[in-house]
C-alpha cells in the first residue's frame, strides 16, 4: 500500500506520525511525503522515515489545475476564522494562490502516486482541507491524527 503523509508545521503531529512512516517500511508500504513549508523541512522531516520518497511544496512547480466547482471558500472559513488577526487570508491574491497550488500540488500528487491514504491532522487548514476534498474526489481513505483531550490518547478522524 502507499501511504502519503501531509507534513506541515504542526508542533505534536509528527512526533507521532513520524514513527508511524517507520513502522509502515519494514511491512513492506511505500512512504510519500509532502513538506508543505522549509519550516516542516528544517523541524519535522527528521521525524520520518528517511527512505521516503518526499515532495516539497517550494521546489514543486506544478502548472496550475482546474479547482472542482463542488469546492468553494466555504472550506476554509475555520482557517480564516482561526487566523484572521495575522491577516494572512484577509488579502485575497495571497489566499487565491496559496489555493490553487495546494490544490494543484495535492491534485498532481494523488494522480501520479497514487496513494490508498493520506495520512495527517483532521482537516482544519488550508492544507488537510484541501487533501480532504481531494481524497473523497479522488476515492481514497482519509486519516486525521489529533492529540485527544483524553490524556495519552490519540483521536483519528
Amino acid at each position: 500500500m502507499k501511504f502519503l503523509f501531509l507534513v506541515n508545521s504542526a508542533p505534536y503531529i509528527s512526533e507521532f506520525l513520524g514513527p508511524l512512516s517507520k513502522a509502515l517500511m519494514p511491512r513492506k508500504h511505500e512512504v510519500i511525503l509532502y513538506l508543505n513549508s522549509e519550516y516542516a523541512k528544517k523541524y519535522y522531516l527528521n521525524y520520518y522515515e528517511e527512505k521516503s520518497k518526499i515532495y516539497e511544496r517550494n521546489i514543486m512547480k506544478m502548472n496550475k489545475v482546474p479547482i472542482d466547482s463542488n469546492f468553494t471558500w466555504k472550506n476554509f472559513f475555520e482557517t480564516w476564522d482561526r487566523y484572521k488577526h495575522f491577516n494572512l487570508f484577509n488579502e485575497y491574491s495571497y489566499a487565491s494562490i496559496n489555493i490553487e497550488k495546494t490544490y494543484s500540488d495535492i491534485s498532481f500528487l494523488i494522480e501520479k502516486e497514487k496513494p490508498d491514504f493520506i495520512i495527517s491532522e483532521p482537516p482544519a487548514n488550508v492544507l488537510t482541507e484541501i487533501a480532504y476534498f481531494l481524497s473523497k474526489k479522488y476515492n481514497v481513505k482519509y486519516l486525521g491524527f489529533i492529540q485527544s483531550r483524553f490524556p495519552q490518547r490519540i483521536d483519528i478522524y
